[in-house]
């Protein structure tokens, strides 16, 4: 509990220099870190009431759904806290990318049937959300909770016929694209599934869309794009090919972006399983 108040301590005082809504950036925080701890207690009931009722919700390799379908795989939570995090804010959204660690223990089975005394797991979480003005207060729109996971635990998949995406959903196949119109916010995130795969504010974050500017990527299935006047996000699954294997590895991804003109700026983005 030390460790997450010292970080929310710390991201709030970078927020209030950083962000000119430095009181809304603060109840961003505040919003965030009730649903950590919501996640920490197995209280899903109490994240779901920080969700919009249209909130898009995926946890740990699953597909995005609705707020009150919205379930963490098994095995449940035992604890929950925040490493670091991040906080933007544009008008009347914003985003929260963060580290957060999240502990977990297998049910015990019975004596011969499997471990009857399973110990519990910690594992760091990649987090990006996207919250919207709620009167004075914010609710989650969109939120993409991942498991950090190396390469050569990602599942592979039968190649599929490309799928057609929107303009944001398009963005996460090219880390170029991503990098050349990147928000110059500097609250500006990514986040791939590796542990090191994760970059906060911008120099950062074109750091590493730059390593990853030889990938192949695609979009396959039906990707989930959204737009409300200057906000835009996107759920897309994606196939990422990997060492000249011929089946590539499934990613999932978490777009979002601010509209500038004709075009999209994002301002964060996650890769996951």
């Amino acid at each position: 509990m030390k460790r997450a108040l010292v970080a929310l301590t710390l991201a709030v005082s970078a927020v209030a220099h950083a962000d000119p809504d430095a009181a809304r950036a603060t109840i961003v925080l505040a919003h965030f870190t009730a649903q950590v701890k919501a996640i920490g207690a197995n209280d899903f009931g109490a994240l779901e009431k920080t969700l919009t009722k249209d909130a898009l919700v995926t946890f740990k390799g699953q597909d995005p759904t609705r707020a009150a379908d919205a379930e963490w795989d098994f095995p449940d939570p035992e604890q929950a806290s925040i490493v670091k995090s991040r906080v933007g804010w544009a008008g009347t959204w914003g985003w929260v990318a963060a580290d957060v660690e999240i502990t977990t223990r297998w049910y015990a089975e019975p004596a011969g049937a499997g471990d009857p005394h399973p110990q519990p797991e910690t594992h760091v979480y990649h987090w990006l959300s996207l919250v919207v003005a709620d009167g004075a207060g914010v609710k989650t729109r969109a939120l993409f909770v991942d498991q950090v996971t190396a390469d050569k635990d990602l599942s592979s998949m039968t190649r599929a016929a490309p799928a057609t995406a929107g303009p944001i959903a398009t963005l996460a196949t090219h880390p170029a694209d991503l990098a050349a119109k990147l928000a110059a916010d500097a609250a500006v995130s990514v986040f791939g599934n590796g542990a090191s795969d994760e970059a906060f504010g911008r120099a950062a974050s074109l750091k590493l869309l730059a390593s990853w500017k030889k990938l192949t990527v695609a979009v396959t299935g039906t990707p989930i794009e959204e737009t409300s006047g200057d906000l835009g996000f996107a759920f897309a699954t994606l196939e990422l090919d990997h060492k000249g294997q011929p089946d590539p590895l499934v990613l999932r991804a978490l777009v979002i972006a601010r509209k500038t003109g004709d075009g999209w700026n994002p301002v964060a983005v996650e890769y996951g399983f």
